[in-house]
C-alpha cells in the first residue's frame, strides 16, 4: 500500500468475470444475531431425533449434528435402550412362537384359542420369566449416577415390564413389525427438491381388518393429555408408514411403561397437512444453515448448556 500511495506501484487489474459463483468451503460461517449461518453439506436424509434437537433450538442443533460435539452418556438413556431391547426380543419371541404350526408346544390351548378367534393370547405364548430373563440379558449397565441409582432403575425396569405383560396377558398381540425403519419423503414443490426424513418405530402391529397400530414405548413421566409438539413423533411415522404399508393405519398409541397408561390418537388430514408443512420449513432453514438460539426453559436439559453462549437459566 505504500509503494500504492507513493505512485510507484499500480494496483493489480481486476480479475475478468468467469461466470462462475464461488461458495465458501463447508465449515465456513458467518455470524447473525443471535446464532449463525453456516455453509455446510446437507445430510441425505434427517431423523425425528434431528428434527426435534432443531425445533427445540437450532443452536443445539448445530452443536450436536454439525460440530459433533460429544456428550457424558445418562442412565436414563441406558434404561431406555434396556427397555427397548427388552422387547423387541420379547416380542420377536412372539411373532415366533404365532408364526409355529398348531400342535408340538402348545398342544391343550385349542379351547382357550377358539374362545379368541383361533388365536393365542400373549399369556399362552410366552411368560413374565421369559421377559424378565431377556431384560436382565438386554440390560445396559452404564452411565448410572451411582450403584444404588443403577439398582433402583433395574427394580423400575423390572416394575415396568412385569406390569406391561400382565395388562396384556388375555390380550391377543400381533406384532408385524419390530424396530422396522421407514424413511418418509417430502415433495418441496416450491423448490422443485424432494427431502427424506427416516424413523424408526419400537413396533407395528396388524390388526384383525388388516389396518396397523403404531406403538412408541416411553420411559419417561407420563402425560396426560397431548400437545400438537407432542404428537408430532407418530405423526411423522403415520405419513411414512401411509406410503410404505398396503393398508391403513387404524391408530397411534404412546405406551408409557412405568405409570401403565397409554395415549391413543390418530392424525386427521389436516393434521398431516400442518405437520409437513412444519418440516418442510424447518428442513429449508437447516439446509440455509440458519442456526439462531432460542435460549429459555430448555437450557436447563440441554447436554450443551456448559458451553453455550446463549444460555439462560
Amino acid at each position: 500500500q505504500f509503494l500504492l500511495d507513493l505512485g510507484i506501484a499500480r494496483p493489480p487489474a481486476a480479475a475478468a468475470p468467469t461466470g462462475r459463483v464461488v461458495l465458501p468451503e463447508p465449515g465456513e460461517r458467518v455470524a447473525i444475531a443471535g446464532g449463525s449461518r453456516e455453509h455446510y453439506r446437507m445430510p441425505p436424509r434427517l431423523s425425528f431425533s434431528q428434527l426435534r434437537s432443531y425445533d427445540l433450538c437450532p443452536w443445539q442443533y448445530r452443536f450436536k449434528y454439525l460440530l459433533q460435539i460429544p456428550v457424558r452418556g445418562k442412565g436414563t438413556l441406558s434404561f431406555g435402550n434396556s427397555i427397548h431391547l427388552t422387547l423387541q426380543r420379547f416380542f420377536a419371541l412372539v411373532m415366533q412362537r404365532q408364526a409355529a404350526k398348531q400342535g408340538g408346544l402348545f398342544d391343550g390351548l385349542e379351547e382357550s384359542a377358539a374362545a379368541t378367534g383361533g388365536r393365542k393370547t400373549l399369556g399362552e405364548l410366552a411368560t413374565a420369566e421369559e421377559l424378565l430373563k431377556l431384560y436382565d440379558e438386554a440390560w445396559v449397565d452404564e452411565w448410572y449416577d451411582s450403584p444404588q441409582d443403577r439398582e433402583e432403575h433395574h427394580r423400575r425396569g423390572r416394575e415396568a415390564l412385569v406390569g406391561y405383560f400382565e395388562r396384556l396377558l388375555g390380550a391377543v398381540v400381533r406384532p408385524k413389525h419390530l424396530e422396522v425403519g421407514l424413511q418418509l419423503k417430502l415433495a418441496d414443490d416450491e423448490r422443485g427438491q424432494t427431502y427424506a426424513v427416516s424413523c424408526k418405530i419400537d413396533r407395528v402391529d396388524q390388526n384383525d381388518d388388516g389396518s396397523y397400530s403404531i406403538i412408541d414405548y416411553k420411559t419417561g413421566a407420563a402425560k396426560d393429555a397431548l400437545s400438537s409438539d407432542d404428537k408430532q413423533q407418530l405423526l411423522i411415522y403415520q405419513l411414512a408408514a401411509r406410503s410404505a404399508f398396503s393398508a391403513p393405519v387404524r391408530d397411534l398409541t404412546f405406551e408409557y411403561l412405568e405409570s401403565g397408561t397409554r395415549q391413543t390418537f390418530l392424525g386427521s388430514d389436516q393434521d398431516l397437512a400442518t405437520l409437513q408443512r412444519k418440516v418442510l420449513a424447518a428442513i429449508r432453514e437447516i439446509e440455509r444453515g440458519e442456526f439462531v438460539a432460542t435460549p429459555g426453559p430448555v437450557c436447563k436439559f440441554c447436554d450443551y448448556r456448559d458451553i453455550c453462549e446463549f444460555r439462560q437459566f
